[in-house]
């Protein structure tokens, strides 16, 4: 799992410095939906985690926020 997380960030650097901010936020979304999978169990593609975090009272809302900003 973390190779995976891993693997998406390196991805989501190498594109944000060949200034594909769009693709960089692909990777780092698709990075987030498998750690936020993995935590919480929740079924879903990357972006039905992010929402499901933002939208979520009981997370802290630095992580809310963060996953609102990505969703």
């Amino acid at each position: 799992m973390t190779e995976q997380i891993e693997a998406e960030l390196a991805l989501a650097r190498r594109a944000q410095q060949a200034g594909n901010a769009g693709q960089a936020r692909v990777c780092a979304r698709r990075a987030a939906g498998i750690a936020i999978r993995a935590w919480s169990g929740q079924p879903g593609d990357a972006l039905k985690q992010l929402k499901w975090l933002a939208g979520n009272p009981a997370m802290p809302e630095a992580m809310r926020a963060a996953a609102q900003r990505l969703a």
